[in-house]
């Protein structure tokens, strides 16, 4: 319900959108974005009419600074930090969200309860709300930037906590030796967080009203369907180099 003069301004600006490398979510190969929030995004902007670009970052610290800056009109929030320096817009939550506490399958622990984690050192991915919840419940954690760090950094007696879409990613590849002890409730619900500004007043309310009416389940396949697909691909794609 805009006049012609809105529509237009609101379709000529390209939006651009912040992540950190976090599978099933976000992950990029070649310079192109996969994993649910690009088959959300690309889904949004065919039906709004509108340009996505996408920014890459090492960290949810330098993610959420970069969005301070204004350098990013929004990102996926899964992360703890919160301190904006400007107005902040939040849609629905686009997913449930949960965490696990997974360990090795020859693994001697005993995990029944978030303090039979107590004298224990927790490997998760820093600024999360996932390490959020274990700090908040005084659990001793190892950090590291993102999911990648963390998986190059598992031992066999590591005791990891990460997110269930994150863990039911990896459960087949890198994380098949190790099992779910614990599952808890993440408070906050993930969703995406946008910098409340006039000139993204009409994107903020049409991806909302995206979110809470359009069917985003298949979406949501698809962005898991795109990552095991390229994983596939680049499996084969190995292969023949080593054959080769």
């Amino acid at each position: 319900n805009i006049d012609e003069k809105e529509t237009v301004k609101f379709r000529s600006k390209r939006y651009s959108y912040g992540f950190v490398m976090n599978n099933p979510y976000d992950v990029i190969e070649n310079n192109k974005l996969y994993g649910i929030n690009s088959a959300i995004l690309s889904d949004f902007s065919t039906i709004s009419n509108v340009e996505i670009s996408y920014s890459k970052y090492d960290s949810y610290k330098d993610l959420v600074s970069a969005f301070n800056k204004n350098e990013i009109d929004f990102y996926f929030n899964v992360s703890k930090l919160n301190d904006y320096k400007l107005d902040t817009y939040n849609t629905i939550k686009i997913l449930n969200s949960s965490g696990y506490i997974i360990s090795h399958l020859e693994s001697n622990n005993v995990i029944n309860s978030i303090t039979s984690l107590k004298n224990q050192k927790i490997l998760t991915v820093k600024d999360t709300l996932v390490s959020k919840y274990l700090t908040d419940n005084k659990i001793d954690i190892v950090e590291y930037n993102n999911i990648n760090q963390l998986l190059k950094n598992i031992k066999k007696d590591s005791i990891i906590a990460i997110g269930s879409a994150n863990y039911d990613f990896y459960s087949k590849t890198n994380l098949k030796k190790y099992t779910k002890d614990y599952q808890f409730a993440i408070p906050n619900q993930y969703n995406y967080t946008i910098r409340d500004i006039k000139d993204n007043a009409i994107f903020s309310q049409f991806l909302d009203f995206y979110l809470s009416f359009f069917s985003i389940k298949p979406v949501i396949n698809d962005g898991y369907s795109s990552i095991y697909n390229l994983y596939q691909e680049n499996i084969i794609g190995l292969i023949i180099k080593v054959i080769l």
